[in-house]
């Protein structure tokens, strides 16, 4: 008769091979047996699926591997889940590992207290720098979860927890680049009964050029990220949400992602309110100072492309595609001022030929009346142009009144 899987531990699998094997084999030695290992190959090009299939074939009874087209971490995550048996499951990422003791422990609390979510510590492993720190998810092992929300640490983080198997009946994984910051600290407040042991059984191994720390368009996510946050976290806890919003903010816009300042500018606007009315904001000096840039004035996030007489270049949508996924494009052709009562002087010389002379009249009108930021066709983009959002630049065009 089979053994009851107390834990399932999902290890979503991509371009690893370097790393992969240390990551299972921490897992294969842990103190814990009632546990299934499902390797989640997320269409990797390189030896990972191999080695997936080797320890499959080593450990029939205990590794189970699923291979599917890549889709990103977050999906990755919700497939081993769909797939998992366990009582409770457990997310590791395929270039970090756990002590031996990690998922038998948590277990034990989980089950002794009918926790839903149980928490460890983390020891970062900087591999760059040839450090190491451990980062305390809480001051105390009692849980107070009002004060955990908005002073604790790791909340942002899927690794260092363990989960109720039924709380991934009700949840799953966004497609985006920061999918753990959009879900995990609104578990939190969702699912309250919460364990915590204060020791570093999760090793985060942190590398320079990892997608999470690389200037990619996709780091936008996380706007959407902390949007999802705030609205779908308990509103009993919405101040301590949105302090805790705030501090991550305050690290985001000051020191880690500052090319996207504009970006965290329109989040602060939206949630206007309650960041100026949040009484722990009001109380920490330091993030009250993401309180100024409320004042600040910015370009809209969009660009504006006239052209006239020839398409857009490819390779211009696909930069604006890849560095400026959520961007809106204004793509205005000769179509889009087929309506518009245009001067005189301009149907002139549109009807000469002299269509740069439109183009620049026509790109004024709609700065003019929507903002934004005018590009070229021939115009080449890259991510330091986001900076261009923070210099607001008006211009204005003569008219007869004028």
């Amino acid at each position: 008769m089979n053994q009851p899987i107390k834990v399932s531990i999902i290890i979503p699998v991509y371009q690893v091979e370097n790393y992969l094997e240390r990551a299972v084999d921490s897992v294969l030695a842990q103190t814990l047996q009632e546990k299934e290992i499902i390797l989640v190959d997320d269409g990797s090009e390189d030896a990972s699926p191999q080695i997936c299939d080797r320890y499959a074939l080593e450990y029939p009874d205990l590794i189970h591997v699923i291979h599917k087209e890549n889709e990103g971490l977050g999906l990755a995550r919700n497939t081993g889940v769909r797939a998992a048996k366990g009582e409770y499951i457990a997310f590791l990422d395929s270039d970090d590992t756990v002590e031996p003791e990690m998922y038998e422990e948590m277990y034990q609390k989980a089950v002794e207290q009918d926790f839903d979510i149980v928490m460890c510590d983390v020891k970062i492993l900087y591999v760059d720098e040839n450090r190491t720190s451990t980062v305390s998810t809480y001051p105390h092992e009692q849980i107070d979860l009002s004060d955990y929300i908005a002073n604790g640490n790791n909340i942002t983080y899927s690794v260092n927890k363990l989960f109720r198997r039924a709380i991934w009946e009700e949840n799953q994984y966004e497609k985006m680049l920061f999918e753990d910051i959009s879900l995990i600290p609104s578990l939190i407040t969702r699912y309250p009964r919460i364990g915590y042991i204060p020791k570093p059984f999760y090793h985060y191994y942190r590398r320079a050029n990892t997608i999470s720390t690389s200037l990619v368009g996709n780091m936008v996510d996380i706007i959407q990220a902390f949007r999802n946050f705030i609205d779908t976290s308990d509103q009993d806890y919405r101040d301590e949400v949105i302090y805790c919003v705030a501090k991550q903010l305050y690290w985001n816009m000051t020191q880690s992602r500052i090319l996207f300042q504009a970006d965290f500018i329109d989040l602060l606007k939206e949630y206007q309110k309650d960041f100026l009315l949040n009484s722990y904001i009001a109380h920490d000096e330091k993030i009250r100072r993401i309180l100024d840039f409320l004042k600040e004035e910015i370009l809209p996030d969009q660009i504006i492309c006239v052209h006239f007489g020839r398409p857009l270049p490819t390779e211009f949508l696909e930069e604006l595609q890849t560095n400026f996924p959520k961007t809106r494009l204004i793509d205005a052709d000769e179509r889009y001022f087929a309506q518009e009562e245009l001067p005189e002087n301009v149907h002139q010389a549109w009807d000469e030929g002299y269509l740069a002379y439109v183009e620049e009249y026509c790109a004024l009108k709609i700065l003019c009346e929507e903002g934004g930021i005018v590009l070229t066709p021939e115009m080449h983009t890259n991510l330091q142009f986001k900076k261009l959002r923070l210099h607001t630049i008006f211009f204005g065009l003569k008219t007869k009144k004028s």
